[in-house]
């Protein structure tokens, strides 16, 4: 459905590639902030 839209949408992809990236290196520094130190 959402491969559908993007198919669709050729102009809002590069929008929602940058939205998906920005949560992955939200909830990446999150963890990194949570869990760093006891993993070093």
């Amino acid at each position: 459905m959402l491969f559908e839209q993007i198919a669709r949408n050729r102009r809002h992809t590069i929008w929602l590639l940058i939205f998906m990236a920005i949560i992955v290196l939200a909830v990446g520094l999150v963890f990194a902030w949570a869990f760093g130190t006891d993993w070093m």
